[in-house]
């Protein structure tokens, strides 16, 4: 079955290296690829970018892990050694997204560039790279006695939630290529967030974990990111038409 198959503890030759980080070196290699073929197409230079990506993984890589840690606080309290084993699972993609966003802001001011533009350019990179990434998921969503392609593990049916989100971020994948070229000053960027963040409040009802108020930490990170989106377009809408002021 795919739970088995995808499970961040199947390793590969008995080697160190498993299925869920094979799944993110290669979200991060689609990523560069996309990223430099957009930056050709909005006209930003390669050695700007590729700085600039070295810098946002790094820093995404160090929030998604903080953010994970945050939610899960106790437990990582309790045994502290496990806080930088990302290698054992455990990244947010708010978090993610969140370290990205503040390093593309410090970086567009300190060099002058449009942050909508270089928002743009990132936005197929971050759809396609996580699709890739959530194929070496091994998150189990809440029981349930029948589901669309449930996995029965043990005696037990669970929904199948890292596919779930693989194929609601394929399809914001083909919307967000689709208007590349037409959406500017970080309108792609946000038709990006808007979609993703209502797409994971509906997934993450099927979701195990801790819950406030009747939803989870996931769906409050969502709804966080949603009127960021939001924020960030009444943001980018005041500069100039051709985004260079944003």
């Amino acid at each position: 079955m795919l739970y088995y198959w995808l499970s961040r503890d199947v390793y590969l030759l008995r080697s160190p290296i498993n299925l869920y980080g094979v799944g993110v070196a290669l979200a991060v290699l689609l990523g560069y690829f996309l990223a430099v073929y957009m930056a050709k197409r909005r006209g930003i230079q390669a050695e700007l970018l590729e700085s600039f990506i070295l810098k946002a993984v790094v820093t995404g890589i160090v929030f998604a892990r903080l953010v994970f840690v945050l939610l899960d606080l106790d437990y990582y309290l309790g045994l502290p050694h496990q806080i930088p084993a990302i290698w054992r699972g455990g990244l947010s993609i708010h978090g993610a997204i969140l370290g990205g966003l503040i390093t593309a802001i410090i970086y567009c001011k300190n060099h002058k560039i449009s942050l909508g533009n270089l928002a743009d350019v990132m936005t197929p990179a971050l759809v396609f790279g996580e699709a890739i990434g959530r194929l070496g998921c091994d998150v189990v969503g809440r029981e349930t006695l029948s589901a669309p392609l449930a996995l029965q593990l043990g005696e037990h049916y669970h929904h199948n939630i890292p596919f779930y989100t693989f194929v609601v971020l394929m399809a914001i994948g083909a919307l967000v290529w689709k208007n590349k070229d037409h959406m500017v000053k970080g309108r792609l960027f946000t038709l990006y967030l808007i979609s993703y963040s209502i797409g994971r409040l509906g997934i993450d009802y099927f979701r195990e974990g801790a819950l406030l108020g009747g939803i989870t930490v996931a769906q409050v990170g969502s709804l966080f990111a949603l009127s960021m989106a939001i924020i960030f377009y009444i943001f980018i809408s005041k500069g100039n038409t051709d985004g260079t002021a944003v």
